[in-house]
């Protein structure tokens, strides 16, 4: 069985377990968001997830980390994500003095086929004490209608940064595509990831393109199958992880262990980064704000 696998900051903001793990589970693709913002005064991460398989359709989760101690006595909330199916609603959790309101609307969302998450027509708002913290979306005008809350209650928003795109990707072959920013103001840039190791392949190689460009290429990937490369996206330096060990030697299941990929804007990277160490220094990187991390699961059946 697939051992689970957790995500880059700790077990105990979420944990995302191998979809097909019991029989008669679909595989389903996710796409976790994860914003950096201010509740309170303080430095707070909140997650959105966004999901889609075949049997249960499309639904999002949020999750707030209340792990920081300030925020913790400020708010409370169960450690497990909270997860929405419905289309359209507002809910409040928690107890205590910093009651949190979701507000959501996805009811004429636009979706690029085969993605979670939704690309406009849409809004998800995270409210902590009257003060709005989160506004995912482009629907801005609506959500405000919604909520009604007062203009100096949005001052949070000025210092929200997406800081981390998370994507757990299923398929039968080994070749994903995704499109994704580097920066707040940047491009959206294809990224295409091909790894070849079928029988009638004389050399295995890994390949990875940006807008049909070819920025990496591994060969002899027996001996580098875990590695990284510096590329420029965008005008900016931008670390390249790959970890395919388990596409490269295979596995005894019928489903591999997922290839993990890391698109990282910090500049302050080693080899030992990833995959041993990259969990640490990723969350210590985007708590002082100096990256931008795109992180890939790609998962695919035995061939």
């Amino acid at each position: 069985m697939m051992r689970d696998f957790v995500s880059c900051f700790s077990e105990k903001v979420v944990e995302i377990r191998d979809p097909k793990r019991n029989s008669g589970e679909n595989a389903q693709d996710m796409i976790a968001c994860v914003y950096q913002t201010h509740v309170a005064g303080y430095t707070q991460i909140i997650t959105v997830t966004w999901m889609k398989n075949n049997t249960a359709g499309r639904r999002f989760s949020i999750q707030i980390d209340n792990s920081n101690d300030h925020c913790r006595g400020f708010f409370k909330l169960e450690n497990t994500p909270w997860l929405s199916s419905k289309k359209k609603g507002s809910k409040i959790l928690g107890s205590g003095s910093g009651k949190v309101g979701i507000h959501w609307d996805l009811s004429l969302a636009r979706f690029e086929t085969g993605v979670p998450e939704p690309m406009e027509k849409y809004y998800v708002a995270v409210v902590v004490d009257l003060e709005l913290v989160l506004l995912v979306g482009d629907m801005i005008g609506e959500a405000q209608k919604k909520i009604k809350i007062a203009h100096d209650h949005y001052n949070s928003l000025s210092n929200v940064m997406l800081i981390a795109k998370k994507k757990y990707m299923s398929g039968e072959s080994k070749h994903y595509s995704t499109r994704s920013k580097f920066c707040n103001n940047g491009l959206t840039h294809d990224i295409t990831i091909n790894c070849e190791t079928s029988d009638g392949v004389k050399e295995p190689y890994l390949e990875i393109r940006i807008d049909k460009k070819r920025i990496v290429l591994v060969e002899r990937l027996k001996w580098n199958f875990r590695g990284n490369q510096t590329i420029l996206i965008d005008h900016l330096p931008v670390e390249v992880f790959w970890d395919v060990h388990s596409w490269v030697f295979g596995s005894s299941n019928r489903r591999l262990r997922p290839a993990m990929f890391m698109f990282q804007t910090s500049g302050h990277s080693s080899e030992r980064a990833f995959p041993w160490y990259y969990h640490q220094k990723f969350r210590e990187s985007q708590m002082n704000g100096l990256a931008f991390s795109l992180i890939i699961f790609a998962s695919t059946e035995v061939e």
